[in-house]
C-alpha cells in the first residue's frame, strides 16, 4: 500500500490510502517505504464504504484497530516464527500517511508499507499492535520533565516488540511491564526523532491479566512556551507502539491511563 503526495516548503498534511484485502492473507514482516517528508504512517482496519485510492485527510482519519506504525528512520520487523497478523477477504484497510517537509523547497515522493506473506499453516499465534502511553492531559512545560501513562492488559500476553513514539521535544523514553509486583524493562533508551525503531523483546515478556505497561517519556522544552498533545510535529505524543499476542481483539488504536 502506498500513495503520492507532493508538499510546498514548510508545509505540513496528511494522504489516506483505502484498499480492500483480495483475498485472507497472514502477515509475517512490515517494511516501511518513508523518503523525506514522512513524519510516521499508521495502518488500520477501516469500515468505510469509501473506494479504494488515494484521499486527502487529517490526522483523526485512522480505523479503530491499529495493525502497523512506523515514524522516521523505522527499519523493517520480523514477527516471531508462528506468530502473523491476520487480514480476511474483503477487509478495508486505511493506510494514513502524515507527511511534513521541512526543507525550503518544494517535496514530493511515494509513502507506504510493504509486507511479507507467510503460509497459514505456519500460523500458529495471531498477533496485534497498540499504541500505550498518555495522551489527555500531556502538557510539556518548559526545561526537563518527564510524563508517564499505563496501559493494563485485559488478558493474558505475549509482548514481542516496542517502537517509542514522541516528537521533536522527546528525549528519553522508558517501557516497563508491571506484573508479579516487580517491574520488568523493556525499553530505556535515549529518543531520537530521525532514528525510531522496534526494540524486539528476547525473551518474550509475558504478562497476566491485570498487569500493567508503564511508559515514562521525557522531554526537554526550550521553545520558551508550553506545549501540548498533538499529531502535528510541533505538538507532542507520548507513546509506545506494543506488539503482543494472541491478539485479544482491542476496539481501540490506543490503550492510555
Amino acid at each position: 500500500m502506498s500513495g503520492e503526495w507532493d508538499l510546498d516548503p514548510a508545509d505540513e498534511g496528511y494522504r489516506c490510502v483505502l484498499f480492500t484485502v483480495p483475498e485472507e492473507m497472514y502477515i509475517s514482516a512490515f517494511r516501511p517505504i518513508a523518503p523525506d517528508g514522512t513524519h510516521h504512517t499508521v495502518l488500520s482496519r477501516e469500515l468505510t464504504t469509501q473506494p479504494d485510492g488515494v484521499y486527502p485527510c487529517d490526522a483523526g482519519t485512522n480505523g479503530p484497530v491499529m495493525i502497523y506504525g512506523s515514524g522516521v528512520g523505522t527499519t523493517p520487523l520480523e514477527f516471531p516464527q508462528g506468530v502473523a497478523v491476520k487480514l480476511e477477504a474483503g477487509e478495508r484497510l486505511l493506510l494514513n500517511l502524515h507527511l511534513f517537509n521541512v526543507s525550503p523547497s518544494p517535496l514530493s515522493g511515494r509513502s507506504g508499507i510493504e509486507v511479507r506473506r507467510v503460509d497459514p499453516g505456519d500460523v500458529e499465534h495471531e498477533a496485534e499492535m497498540l499504541l500505550a502511553g498518555k495522551d489527555q492531559g500531556l502538557v510539556i512545560d518548559t526545561g526537563a520533565n518527564t510524563q508517564s501513562g499505563h496501559c493494563t492488559m485485559t488478558g493474558d500476553v505475549n509482548v514481542f516488540a516496542v517502537i517509542p513514539h514522541m516528537h521533536q521535544l522527546g528525549i528519553h523514553m522508558n517501557v516497563s511491564a508491571q506484573t508479579g509486583g516487580s517491574d520488568q524493562l523493556l525499553v530505556d533508551t535515549d529518543y531520537t526523532f530521525d532514528d525510531q525503531q522496534y526494540y524486539v523483546q528476547e525473551p518474550l515478556v509475558q504478562l497476566k491479566s491485570g498487569d500493567q505497561i508503564k511508559v515514562d517519556c521525557t522531554y526537554y522544552n526550550d521553545r520558551g512556551e508550553t506545549v501540548f498533545f498533538g499529531d502535528s510535529s510541533l505538538a507532542e505524543m507520548c507513546y509506545a507502539g506494543i506488539y503482543r499476542y494472541p491478539a485479544l481483539g482491542t476496539p481501540y488504536i490506543t490503550c492510555t491511563q
